[in-house]
């Protein structure tokens, strides 16, 4: 048993309804539909006395459309023009002598706008991973931090694709800023992390500034390739931020949990400084 599909029926008052389809469906007697069809078919007739055509060049509408798909992907654009997106595709390939005018406006008057399903050069991203893969941090960390499979984080690392989607490029973006100047604890397994980014020729977050990394044309800093925290400059950079996070009631274990550090060093500097605090409680007293 075979069923037919058949499309819905055009809205009563529309000039698809009201003027039918020859062979398949009658026009619709209602008085909406009919004086629908009436305005329209007079519409029609001035604009041929007038020379007035229902269709326009579409290369502005290209036009618009290439500017669009910079920051749009196909499915936002379909979305936004109400267009379906095999239209869309054939004007933007230019292969559209001529289109409707309503085609036409609907294209132009849509804005440029962000979306995160957009495809974006990989760069910045690639760059970004590589910098953090420099200073200690595994591929597995990495992952983790931008909610991805260890191999795809790998993939970008090598630069084995040239694009990635907008909103993944916004997450590695993020996880470089939580982890860049916040290294691992130096151990055998993030020295072997650094020394196979060293024999790579990668380069740390110091090489780069936020518009640098993301330019395909731009080199590293000569100065700063190589440059990196010291322990010392290191070990201040984490006391303050327990000191910081400590000072407003934060318990030891959610500062290690934030900081992605040992609680055990935690809890270390945390009573380095209420030892602190008494002694110099007890010089203000003397």
């Amino acid at each position: 048993m075979t069923t037919t599909r058949t499309r819905p029926l055009p809205a009563h008052g529309t000039y698809a309804r009201g003027n039918g389809c020859r062979g398949y469906r009658a026009p619709c007697p209602c008085k909406p539909c009919k004086d629908t069809r009436r305005r329209t078919n007079k519409m029609f007739r001035v604009n041929r006395e007038r020379g007035v055509t229902s269709f326009v060049d579409p290369a502005p509408a290209q036009q618009h459309l290439q500017l669009l798909h910079q920051t749009m992907a196909w499915d936002d654009l379909a979305a936004a023009t109400g267009l379906p997106l095999s239209t869309i595709n054939l004007i933007y390939a230019g292969r559209r002598t001529k289109i409707r005018r309503e085609t036409h406006n609907k294209i132009l008057n849509t804005q440029p706008r962000p979306s995160r399903a957009q495809l974006v050069d990989v760069t910045g991203s690639m760059r970004r991973v590589q910098a953090l893969m420099r200073v200690g941090h595994s591929l597995r960390v990495i992952a983790t931090e931008c909610r991805a499979s260890r191999n795809r984080i790998h993939s970008i690392s090598n630069g084995a694709q040239d694009t990635i989607r907008r909103e993944f490029a916004e997450r590695i973006a993020e996880a470089y800023k939580r982890l860049a100047f916040r290294p691992p604890a130096r151990d055998r397994f993030t020295a072997r992390t650094i020394n196979s980014a060293i024999a790579r020729g990668l380069h740390g977050p110091l090489a780069w500034d936020d518009e640098t990394i993301e330019d395909p044309s731009a080199s590293p800093d000569p100065d700063s390739t190589d440059e990196q925290l010291n322990r010392d400059e290191l070990a201040a950079h984490r006391r303050a931020d327990v000191a910081h996070l400590d000072s407003f009631g934060v318990s030891p274990e959610e500062i290690a949990r934030r900081l992605g550090m040992a609680e055990s060093t935690v809890k270390g500097i945390v009573k380095e400084l209420r030892a602190r605090e008494r002694r110099d409680r007890s010089k203000a007293a003397a």
